[in-house]
């Protein structure tokens, strides 16, 4: 497996520590739409914060699970690209390059 290392904002690691501590619901099960393995694959990794703190994101079958702080979530797709913990309550979007490398992601808090 190629772990490749990204680095995100000052505020994407703000947002991962709340991405982490907002975790309570349970995982539901995998979306009909999953993207393929392939696809799942592309954007496995380890993304490096800013804060040194790592979030790695792996491949399970078909389903992409993200651990950071050693707390491991799974989380089902929302739109091409965007995942999100099954609540809804946060989403991850990867920044994928036209070419299908991924240069980084973005952590996104979807409650006010």
């Amino acid at each position: 497996m190629n772990h490749t290392h990204r680095t995100l904002s000052v505020a994407a690691c703000a947002t991962a520590a709340a991405f982490v501590l907002a975790w309570t619901a349970p995982v539901q099960a995998a979306s009909a739409n999953a993207p393929d393995p392939a696809t799942l694959q592309a954007l496995s990794g380890s993304y490096q914060m800013a804060d040194g703190s790592v979030l790695s994101v792996a491949q399970r079958g078909r389903r992409l699970v993200a651990s950071i702080h050693d707390t491991e979530l799974t989380l089902v797709p929302a739109s091409e690209n965007t995942f999100a913990t099954p609540d809804g309550s946060r989403q991850l979007r990867f920044h994928v390059r036209a070419n299908g490398s991924v240069d980084g992601l973005t952590l996104q808090s979807t409650r006010r």
